[in-house]
């Protein structure tokens, strides 16, 4: 019996994808069918890496947020020691002057007692 043609306006509709196949050409030019359901489990696969990936981006991101946050602690800490050792390095070199202006004026006071002294003895 020979093949009957029919219109594709003809063929009946279907509503399940199983045993469905499509026509095409591959790159060698040459006419080929495939399963509709290989095609649809293709994408469900690649779907599925993607939203896994997507999910490994989600949680290095909040890793590295987490990270940042830390180091703008630390950061914001260091600050803060560094302007309190700033003040104590103020303070104590307020006190090294006024140390040095004592030892200036103990001198002078010393100086001046030795010339008295020694204004006494020759007297």
């Amino acid at each position: 019996m020979a093949d009957q043609r029919k219109r594709v306006t003809e063929l009946p509709s279907s509503t399940d994808l199983s045993g469905l196949v499509t026509l095409g050409v591959d790159g060698n030019n040459e006419g080929v069918k495939i399963p509709i359901g290989s095609l649809l489990q293709e994408t469900k696969d690649s779907g599925q890496s993607a939203t896994t990936t997507a999910n490994e981006a989600k949680t290095a991101a909040q890793t590295a947020l987490t990270k940042a946050n830390d180091a703008a602690w630390k950061a914001q800490s260091a600050t803060s020691s560094a302007l309190t050792a700033n003040s104590v390095a103020q303070d104590a070199k307020a006190t090294a002057t006024e140390a040095k202006t004592a030892a200036q004026t103990a001198q002078t006071t010393a100086n001046n007692a030795t010339t008295t002294a020694n204004e006494a003895k020759t007297a």
